[in-house]
């Protein structure tokens, strides 16, 4: 071999070795073009395998030999590596029901896609010769074991092989089917039209009973099955756009009881993208929601009372006030909390004053509103937002009942127990315009109720309106 074809091969090699998704993109492209695609392999991976054998066959060969594989009229093709690679390649065609005429006609475009990438190359004048026709003849040897083989099978043979391949296909089938069947979660197969052709066994359990809506016997009888209309709309929105697939979440009835799925719709092209179908896949995460909405009420709500917690009620007292700047209403807010809480917990104990907080949140969750907010912000203090107030007069209302519920006893551990409060109000906008403010406002308006005597209420604007100066307030005491 000539040094100048040596290095000419090995840039050939690395030319094919290097661009093998082109030319799986391009013998696709001509495929397509010619309609071979209808009856080949719908699978992409199949076309970048069949790329991957005859590029290897092509480096192998430049590996071993530089100089231009020439044709001969005394060479045993039987023997030639270019050709013993074709006549397996024509082995599993022919035994997959192939013709000559199909697999030589597409072959011709595999030859195509291999010198359109030398022409697109760039390569200097004498590397581009010597590679399209080092490939043309590579093509020569490939044909030639086709053929060699194609002829040298008696009938019985080829239907023996024939055969074979039927009982291979069928055992292929029959895994398919068992993996299909034994997948944990719902899928349906629907067709072009987007009715349900197949559904495996978790969809048939949970949303069909006994009967399959769509199945394939080995008579070829198939029953088929209008998607349910919460699948259609979706699917319709599937196909009539340019995405390959659509994912969203999904509450559903099935024999189960109500229970929510994550579902994924798939659009099913075969390698020519003529849309074949749909896949549906669905995946129960109800306990996962569950878990997520028991993670969420835990981070937003207190575990002792179950009512909002500190970071809620701040949350929900920015919304009240942002609607009430729009709408020029008005929002009260309210501090309270138990009359000598601390006494009560040093003497009963801990368990003790747990189970009187509990009671005092329902006692107070049964005063207020459905819109009304209360929360507990900490050991015995509570507040509640209460938006669309008309008047001053509603809040003496509110004040006057919450100090009156207050006034019967609480029965925990077999004995009767009298508790108080002292309630401080706070009104937007009159005293404050923000959360902070507001806040602050009623802890004072609180602090003055337990000044005169605890078991009652005041409002931060009378409270002002009296001449008080809360400027030199200390720390509120229960």
């Amino acid at each position: 071999m000539e040094d100048s074809d040596k290095k000419r091969a090995e840039e050939l090699s690395r030319l094919v070795g290097s661009r093998e998704e082109w030319l799986m993109r391009r013998i696709l492209d001509y495929a397509r073009q010619r309609d071979y695609s209808k009856y080949t392999s719908t699978l992409e991976e199949d076309w970048r395998i069949s790329i991957a054998g005859l590029t290897g066959a092509l480096r192998e060969s430049l590996g071993r030999n530089g100089a231009v594989p020439e044709l001969g009229p005394d060479e045993d093709y039987a023997l030639d590596t270019v050709a013993t690679f074709a006549i397996r390649e024509a082995r599993l065609h022919r035994a997959r029901g192939v013709t000559i005429e199909m697999f030589l006609g597409l072959m011709k475009y595999y030859r195509q896609s291999y010198l359109d990438l030398v022409k697109a190359a760039g390569l200097p004048a004498d590397g581009e010769r010597y590679s399209l026709l080092y490939i043309e003849r590579f093509f020569d040897r490939l044909e030639l074991g086709f053929l060699r083989e194609w002829f040298s099978i008696s009938d019985f043979d080829a239907v023996a092989q024939l055969q074979e391949a039927n009982r291979a296909i069928t055992n292929e089938k029959n895994k398919y089917i068992t993996i299909f069947e034994s997948i944990h979660n719902p899928v349906l197969f629907l067709n072009g039209d987007g009715r349900i052709e197949n559904a495996n066994h978790a969809a048939i359990e949970s949303f069909f009973g006994i009967e399959k809506p769509g199945y394939d016997d080995y008579g070829g009888r198939r029953a088929l099955q209008d998607a349910p209309t919460w699948l259609a709309g979706e699917l319709n929105d599937l196909i009539e756009s340019h995405a390959l697939e659509r994912s969203f979440e999904k509450a559903l009835d099935c024999r189960k009881g109500r229970r929510i799925y994550q579902v994924l719709l798939k659009k099913m092209l075969d390698v020519s993208m003529k849309f074949e179908g749909t896949i549906a896949l669905l995946h129960d995460i109800t306990e996962v929601k569950r878990a997520e909405e028991t993670i969420l009420h835990m981070a937003y709500h207190d575990h002792l009372t179950g009512l909002p917690n500190r970071y809620l009620f701040n949350d929900r007292l920015g919304m009240a006030l942002a609607q009430a700047n729009r709408s020029g209403r008005k929002v009260a807010i309210t501090m309270l909390d138990l009359d000598k809480f601390k006494e009560i917990n040093d003497t009963f104990g801990h368990t003790f004053g747990d189970r009187l907080l509990q009671e005092a949140a329902t006692l107070m969750t049964g005063l207020v509103r459905k819109s009304d907010t209360i929360a507990r912000m900490g050991g015995d203090e509570f507040m509640m937002i209460l938006p669309e107030i008309n008047a001053l007069e509603d809040l003496h209302v509110l004040g006057g009942k919450i100090i009156q519920a207050f006034q019967q006893p609480f029965r925990l551990e077999g004995r009767d127990l009298m508790v108080t409060t002292s309630v401080g109000m706070a009104l937007y906008p009159l005293d404050g315009r923000d959360v902070d403010t507001l806040v602050k406002k009623a802890d004072i308006a609180m602090y003055e109720a337990k000044k005169m005597g605890r078991n009652t209420y005041r409002l931060y604007g009378e409270i002002c309106d009296a001449g008080f100066s809360p400027g030199d307030l200390p720390p509120s005491q229960s």
